[in-house]
């Protein structure tokens, strides 16, 4: 290990020497100092090393989709304390991209440390403060006071899943010259186990090589960071690229092929289709906005286009399906983002605001509670959410010309829907925890844990991966929405499938995301809490919607309906609760008519029990009169709802396909209306 001697921290006369101790250097500092002999012309050829199995193996990319390392590029930058972030990805080609940012950029010790310590990472340590990747005062903020994201020191090398070569020019402010980086990741083999050594001190994994040299700046003050990605690899490419589903659409179109077998349909919005050369248009795109429209409107209007859909059968459209793989990834890359609301923040929702806002209680039997002000008191002042601003001056990301911004709206009107709905408002519950389990020992109880949540439900929720919860930490995610609401068991399908929720941890959650931060350790003490304190939350708000919804049909009885159909819900209602899940409403059946638009198709995806009917058949019902008290004389439809009602209520249509189910309750229908002649 080589030694340097540095003045000792004590004080010495004057007549003395200074005190002097040996400080130990590790091979990043090492090579720190050989980076401040480099001459311009000159370079350095270093391996990339690690002495962790696990951490070996990432160079073979531990992601799931090109958007991953992107966003963790991304999460970089932030934490560098970027207001800045442009992405160029040469779509539709996707040969080269570039990430660069006006961040606080490394000087060679920080430099040197990011490539000799992979899985080190030195954010969130005395030696993060030390060399300047975190706060002088504060090992958990940037030098900014950003509350960091990263913590491991693998994000850079998400670029694995892109290509194996790429390249890091970085300056921090005051430096004279830029530092370069040229670095080849190797594919781990299982065989470097057998080069271990026997002596007994630790194995070493080569990850990869790299060459560094030095480039003179114009000025000092220039400072950041640009990485590019050479040479992307071809199955990347061609998951960009959606090739494998563009030829199957522009093979069925050469041959005009007829077949009964579904065929697959070109996304409404996407960025093309070129040949392998990426020269010539094989599908030309079709885009959201503009060429003209500034960046901010391009979003706008790709989020517009996401949320109202272009074809009359897809008003909820899924984004998988309705978008290609390039747009889905913008669409990622903005959720997970720590950026600006389309909008404004959740939590600033006012009241009196055409929402009507509740509390949630921290109990495990609470009641949510209605907050009451003016239109100038937003959710967040009267609970007392911390809304901090960016102390860093703001951050954007722009992606080919495009400004993201966090997708997501909350209407202040009950969304239209075929369904019929009892509440006149939509809901916004919002809540707070600052936990005791930093009373307790932290390596049972994973420390402190704090956060700010909120809850919003509507008829329907655009576009529909944005139902369910997403959790923010450090407010960044790579999680995405959770449609199960962290594994509630309840069965609330319908209700769940009309709430959108966000959580925004403080404080904790970190040890619980796994290493990809795309999933977490479900075992995790923090999880478990935060996933209890969501199912609490869940169980007001159902409990305030059924409520809600009973009153409602209790007055609707009063005002529009007969004796008799009081009576017969209230024989579905006693059936329900006896046969079907004691917490989930009984569910209406909404009939309408056969046409090309399929109603209830959409009406299903949001969680409607729903059937088309033939136009014939609804003629014929709608023509017969209905008199009296009896429920002989109440008319075929309602019967025929009555009888399907019990049958959802002893699972036999759970059974059933939806096709099944309409010929059955058509013929039901005609049975009803059978005619005897004296």
């Amino acid at each position: 290990m080589v030694k340097r001697t540095q003045p000792h921290s004590q004080s010495a006369s004057q007549s003395e020497a200074p005190a002097v101790q040996e400080v130990e250097l590790d091979e990043a500092d090492i090579l720190a100092d050989r980076m401040r002999g480099l001459g311009a012309q000159e370079d350095i050829r270093e391996q990339l090393v690690v002495d962790n199995r696990v951490f070996a193996r990432i160079t073979d990319g531990i992601y799931r989709r090109p958007s991953s390392a992107l966003r963790e590029l991304i999460f970089n930058a932030y934490d560098a304390d970027a207001t800045e972030v442009i992405i160029n990805t040469d779509a539709p080609r996707f040969t080269r991209m570039e990430v660069v940012d006006n961040g606080n950029g490394m000087n060679e010790r920080s430099l040197s440390n990011l490539l000799k310590h992979i899985g080190g990472s030195s954010k969130r340590t005395n030696r993060g403060r030390e060399i300047g990747t975190a706060s002088g005062d504060d090992a958990d903020l940037s030098p900014g006071r950003r509350r960091l994201i990263g913590k491991i020191g693998i994000g850079l090398f998400a670029v694995a899943h892109l290509t194996t070569h790429f390249q890091i020019i970085t300056k921090a402010r005051g430096e004279k010259d830029w530092l370069v980086a040229d670095i080849w990741l190797k594919t781990f083999t299982e065989d470097l186990l057998r080069e271990a050594p026997t002596d007994g001190s630790k194995p070493k994994f080569i990850t990869g090589d790299v060459v560094l040299s030095r480039e003179t700046a114009n000025s000092q003050e220039d400072h950041g960071t640009t990485v590019t990605l050479f040479e992307i690899r071809s199955a990347t490419r061609d998951v960009l690229r959606r090739r494998e589903l563009w030829e199957s659409i522009l093979d069925r179109q050469a041959i005009d092929e007829d077949t009964s077998e579904k065929k697959r349909q070109a996304p409404d919005v996407h960025i093309g289709f070129t040949d392998n050369d990426g020269v010539i248009y094989r599908v030309m795109p079709n885009l959201p906005w503009a060429s003209e429209d500034s960046p901010e409107t391009r979003f706008r209007r790709f989020y517009a286009s996401v949320a109202t859909g272009s074809k009359a059968n897809t008003k909820n459209p899924d984004i998988d399906e309705f978008l290609d793989e390039y747009f889905a990834m913008i669409w990622r890359l903005s959720l997970a983002a720590p950026l600006p609301y389309l909008d404004r923040h959740p939590l600033k929702t006012p009241l009196n605001g055409g929402i009507e806002v509740y509390e949630i209680e921290n109990k495990s039997k609470g009641r949510a509670t209605p907050l009451e002000g003016s239109t100038d008191t937003t959710a967040a002042d009267k609970v007392g959410l911390s809304l901090e601003e960016d102390p860093a001056g703001g951050f954007g990301v722009l992606i080919d010309g495009v400004k993201l911004f966090r997708p997501v709206e909350l209407p202040q009107e009950i969304a239209k829907s075929q369904r019929p709905s009892r509440q006149s408002a939509p809901l916004l519950f919002v809540g707070k925890v600052e936990s005791s389990l930093g009373r307790y020992d932290a390596s049972r109880s994973g420390g402190p844990l704090e956060f700010e949540a909120y809850f919003y439900w509507n008829t329907v929720i655009v576009p529909k991966q944005n139902r369910g919860v997403l959790i923010r930490i450090n407010n960044a995610s790579g999680v995405l929405y959770d449609d199960r609401f962290l594994d509630y068991q309840v069965s609330e399908l319908n209700r769940l499938n009309q709430i959108t929720a966000e959580i925004f941890v403080k404080a904790g959650m970190d040890a619980a995301l796994n290493i990809d931060r795309e999933s977490f350790n479900v075992s995790h003490p923090h999880y478990q809490y935060l996933s209890n304190w969501v199912h609490s939350s869940l169980r007001q708000i159902t409990n305030l919607l059924k409520e809600a919804s009973k009153k409602g049909r209790s007055e609707a009885k009063t005002s529009r309906l007969t004796s008799t159909i009081s009576a017969i819900d209230e024989g579905l209602d006693s059936i329900w609760a006896k046969r079907a899940d004691p917490l989930e409403e009984r569910p209406e059946i909404v009939v309408g008519e056969k046409s090309a638009a399929q109603p209830a198709k959409q009406l299903r995806l949001e969680g409607a029990v729903a059937y088309d009917v033939s136009p014939a058949v609804l003629k014929s019902v709608n023509a017969a009169k209905s008199a009296g008290i009896s429920i002989a004389e109440l008319g075929p439809l309602e019967i025929a709802k009555a009888v399907f009602g019990v049958m959802a209520a002893y699972g036999v249509l759970d059974k059933m396909d939806y096709s099944d189910q309409e010929s059955m309750f058509e013929d039901i229908l005609k049975i009803l209306m059978v005619e005897t002649k004296q």
